[in-house]
């Protein structure tokens, strides 16, 4: 009569049996775990110029407020006769049109603070001619509350970007941002700068809060051959939809 052999006997059988069922018990071999950890992991999306684009157009569009800072360097004409030069603006914007800020401009030889509010679909000013508000000239067109239109604002502008790249990332203001550059034509600037950019491909550089999406920084830079001081515009955002009571002023 032929012997068993002992790995076939009942007892190594149960043995076994035993034992893999221990292991299972205890979450199996390390490989097991690693692969565990994997299944469960999130994938992470890997953002492209255009994603971040579409999103920031987005969050911008959904952004009922915000504070500006915009410093200009290179000639920025406000009128037709390039006699008022923009070089700076601060203030808050507020939708749909509502604007609260001071500027510096060049006027002749003379550099002036003015404040502006645009309200009602009126742009007021002070301090260019005296200190009283008045009505702003019809040729004064530059209205910061443009940067909020879905048509001509900051949001059309990134959703029309051409040649763009991400260009990874960089701190705004302590806060880590995408940057993306591309380029857009001076029609598609247009409203935003006041008609004061000229040029054939305007260079445009972007940057996207990585967390929020929200629009941070926006540089638009005229080409070099497009005057002899070629205008760069430097525009900063902040307190993205934080309150702001901006109200009509009295018209002496």
């Amino acid at each position: 009569m032929r012997q068993t052999p002992w790995f076939r006997t009942p007892s190594f059988v149960l043995i076994a049996v035993l034992l893999a069922a221990m292991l299972a018990a205890c979450g199996g071999s390390s490989d097991g775990d690693d692969d565990d950890t994997t299944a469960d992991a999130s994938p992470t999306v890997a953002e492209t110029a255009t994603s971040v684009l579409e999103r920031a157009a987005a969050a911008w569009n959904d952004t009922s407020s915000a504070h500006f800072a915009l410093a200009i360097t290179g000639d920025a004409y406000l009128d037709d006769d390039e006699s008022i030069r923009l070089i700076s603006a601060e203030g808050d914007i507020a939708r749909p049109s509502l604007v609260e800020a001071s500027a510096k401009i060049d006027v002749a030889i003379l550099t002036a603070e003015i404040d502006l509010i645009s309200a009602d679909g009126q742009m007021y000013i002070t301090g260019l001619i005296s200190d009283a508000w008045t009505k702003a000239p019809d040729d004064f067109s530059y209205d910061p509350s443009v940067l909020f239109s879905e048509s001509e604002g900051i949001a059309a502008i990134l959703t029309g970007l051409q040649n763009t790249t991400l260009d990874g990332r960089e701190a705004v203001e302590g806060e880590q941002a995408y940057k993306v550059s591309g380029s857009a034509t001076a029609a598609q600037v247009n409203a935003v700068s006041a008609g004061s950019i000229i040029g054939s491909a305007i260079a445009v550089t972007v940057w996207v809060s990585t967390e929020t999406h929200d629009v941070l920084r926006v540089t638009l830079a005229e080409p070099a051959d497009a005057r002899a001081t070629p205008a760069t515009w430097d525009l900063q955002l902040g307190d993205h939809s934080e309150p702001v009571v901006i109200e009509t002023p009295v018209v002496e």
